[in-house]
């Protein structure tokens, strides 16, 4: 089973509201760089691309590697905003992959739950009465 957050999720109003503040920054990010091209300075990619460059230094033994640049540039992705049709897609993707898989698999194997709150609440509940 596959489970969707629904449109009432009272439980992640905190959660909304970082999300929120932290596309805006986001967006920023992408002004300045169609504007002055300059790529963000702090925030979560810039201590992910440093922790990575360390992890992948210690691995190399300290010795440089051409695929650093490439490496870099793909952990700047995270400092700016998905498409807000990204999310609707990948729940299409799926939803279409369950119907796909069930001429494939046994019935009722695999399909798909549309919660009307969170989605976390369902899985446990689901996963405490499974006793297989």
């Amino acid at each position: 089973q596959i489970y969707f957050d629904g449109p009432n999720q009272y439980m992640k109003r905190h959660e909304k509201k970082l999300r929120r503040e932290r596309r805006q920054d986001e967006w920023e990010n992408t002004r300045q760089l169609c504007l002055h091209g300059i790529l963000p300075e702090s925030g979560p990619s810039k201590f992910r691309s440093s922790a990575r460059r360390q992890a992948r230094e210690y691995e190399r033994g300290g010795a440089a590697n051409e695929d650093d640049a490439a490496s870099d540039a793909e952990l700047y992705l995270g400092s700016f905003p998905l498409s807000p049709l990204v999310m609707a897609q990948i729940e299409r993707s799926i939803c279409a992959f369950a119907e796909n898989m069930s001429t494939l698999l046994p019935s009722g194997s695999v399909h798909t739950i549309r919660c009307d709150g969170e989605a976390d609440v369902a899985v446990a509940c689901a996963s405490a009465k499974d006793v297989t």
